[in-house]
């Protein structure tokens, strides 16, 4: 039975979440300028901003907002009504006339219309690039962007957790991990692609972490509780991918933290690297790091290159899981170190925007700082597994995307388990 401090815990699973790594999307290079977004996260970026382009073909002849005639502009409306409509007001205005709209149920029918010539150009949101280019992965090098609109998301646009009374020294509580597969400030919406949640109770010292697949067809209540992949909540926000949890499980979720790359990194290098165990010798396409077998000394950029290898192994995701695992025991032992646990405020101190969270800096100082004498805890994991099929999606339309399917017998579990942290129990050594 394997136990370790909750400080470790909750440190190592912030890095976990960084681990988001899209199996779909692994760039062989990152550009200097997504580098430097990893050491300029500055206060103003972590102002949330949903931003809306001007998209046209490579080969269009648009290239002003202020020429604009009887050209069709694609628009849809399931993310960023209100700005997309402030768009086209502000589109109007400059061209003094009403604009020529064609509405489309979802981002990939908005899409495939204009790279079918349906429309001359679409309003598209930028949350959903990521997202777009698993299913078109030229789509930067055949389309232009004339304009960006830029929006703040006020604090009302996207809410967060409700306020939550938690005594961390014996109230059960789950915190849910968000990773998002992106660079730069994590205020930014994006798909969550590793979505795990702590359920901890410190009266039993027991802790259950339950790994959802990012690709679990689940109902979004955000969308009237139509059906998505999991990891396409996080384009609506934090929010809407606690309540698609909550609502599958049947939980409260109290707290989040959420974390990209750029954080990951940041919180590696903010430990002065770590040595994480590589079961075979590979070199990781990101950043083109090569990694021995046995022990290597990483810093930020290497751990990532580490997790989110796929294409080099036989037995792809398998692998990456390994490793990403190996790394969350690298995390473990560099977190559990004496010069770490003595110091864990100033570590803190020294990433305040490696990551957003539903606490308060308070909180979280206060939750650490609570276990960091606690004893021993019993801790456990769960993953959630489906069957792999293709169905349409809300955010996509009619566009026929790769799923999990729900296993209930597995989605039953994962509540038996819960429900044992939370009503006191004693998780059992075989799950």
């Amino acid at each position: 039975m394997k136990r370790f401090g909750i400080t470790a815990m909750a440190l190592a699973l912030l890095l976990l979440a960084g681990t988001a790594g899209a199996a779909e999307q692994a760039p062989a290079e990152t550009t200097a300028a997504a580098e430097e977004e990893v050491v300029t996260v500055t206060a103003e970026m972590m102002i949330p901003q949903d931003e809306i382009s001007f998209l046209v073909m490579e080969d269009s002849q648009l290239h002003s907002l202020l020429s604009l005639d009887q050209e069709k502009i694609g628009v849809q409306f399931r993310v960023d009504r209100i700005n997309t409509e402030k768009t086209v007001a502000m589109l109007e205005g400059l061209n003094g006339k009403e604009l020529a709209t064609v509405e489309y149920a979802g981002v990939g029918d908005q899409v495939q219309a204009l790279y079918d010539r349906e429309v001359d150009a679409i309003l598209f949101s930028e949350t959903y690039r990521q997202m777009i280019e698993e299913e078109y992965p030229e789509l930067e090098d055949e389309t232009r962007v004339v304009y960006t609109f830029g929006f703040d998301i006020l604090a009302e646009d996207e809410e967060v957790a409700e306020e939550t009374s938690v005594d961390f020294s014996v109230d059960p509580f789950i915190v849910y991990f968000s990773g998002i597969d992106a660079y730069g400030t994590t205020a930014a919406r994006g798909r969550s692609d590793v979505n795990i949640m702590a359920v901890v109770n410190p009266s039993t010292r027991q802790i259950l972490l339950v790994s959802t697949p990012r690709d679990y067809y689940v109902e979004l209540p955000v969308a009237g509780n139509a059906m998505d992949k999991l990891t396409h909540a996080g384009v609506y926000g934090v929010e809407a991918s606690m309540e698609t949890l909550e609502y599958l499980y049947d939980v409260d979720i109290n707290y989040y933290v959420r974390v990209n790359f750029s954080g990951f990194m940041q919180i590696i290098d903010a430990l002065e690297g770590v040595d994480v165990y590589s079961s075979q010798a590979f070199t990781g396409e990101v950043y083109g790091v090569h990694f021995d077998k046995g022990m290597n000394h990483v810093n930020g950029r290497e751990a990532l290159s580490f997790v989110r290898e796929r294409h080099s192994f036989s037995n792809g995701d398998d692998q990456r899981q390994e490793n990403q695992l190996a790394m969350v025991k690298a995390v473990m032992d560099k977190v559990m170190s004496p010069s770490i646990l003595m110091n864990y405020t100033r570590l803190l101190d020294s990433i305040p925007k490696a990551f957003n969270t539903g606490m308060t800096y308070d909180e979280l100082t206060g939750m650490l700082s609570v276990y960091l004498f606690g004893g021993d805890w019993n801790v456990k994991t769960y993953r959630v597994t489906g069957e792999g099929a293709r169905r349409t999606t809300y955010s996509m339309g009619s566009r026929s995307l790769y799923v999990e399917l729900q296993n209930d017998a597995s989605i039953a579990k994962a509540k038996e388990l819960m429900g044992i942290v939370r009503d006191g129990g004693i998780l059992p050594d075989a799950e």
